[in-house]
């Protein structure tokens, strides 16, 4: 009979919580550098409309142009302004997910550890039964 861990499967769950927290991880940092790319491409897109928009004034334009312009520069300002919330809300759910995957990693570590006890009591036993049977030997030939 070999050793058996009686907690082996609050162990596995451990070990698969962690791989969840882990892929749950990587999700996070994927989608903060996907947004920190959206943002850089949208700051290149809000130079070039300001680039443009001032060569137009320099030339000189109309009122609906000037208005147009400005609504633009609001609505340009504004999704500037959700693209960097996102990414802060996004890096503070990516901390989060860092300290549940820490928590699952002491989690599956102090089971592991518990799980080496185990196992090392079990070859101490095993090993006293053994001297034990090998005395009862001795004594039983040297009975005899």
């Amino acid at each position: 009979m070999g050793f058996k861990f009686k907690y082996e499967r609050l162990l596995s769950l451990k070990i698969d919580d962690e791989e969840y927290r882990k892929v749950k991880l990587a999700e996070k940092i994927t989608e903060l550098t996907n947004k920190k790319e959206e943002l850089s491409r949208f700051i290149v897109r809000k130079n070039r409309f300001n680039e443009e928009h001032i060569e137009k004034l320099k030339s000189g334009v109309s009122a609906s142009v000037m208005r147009s312009y400005n609504t633009s520069k609001i609505w340009f300002m504004r999704e500037e302004g959700r693209l960097n919330n996102e990414i802060a809300l996004i890096s503070d759910e990516l901390v989060i997910a860092r300290e549940n995957l820490k928590k699952a990693n002491m989690e599956v570590k102090k089971l592991e550890k518990l799980k080496e006890k185990d196992a090392l009591e079990y070859i101490k036993k095993q090993e006293k039964d053994f001297d034990i049977m090998i005395d009862e030997l001795i004594s039983f030939r040297f009975n005899r």
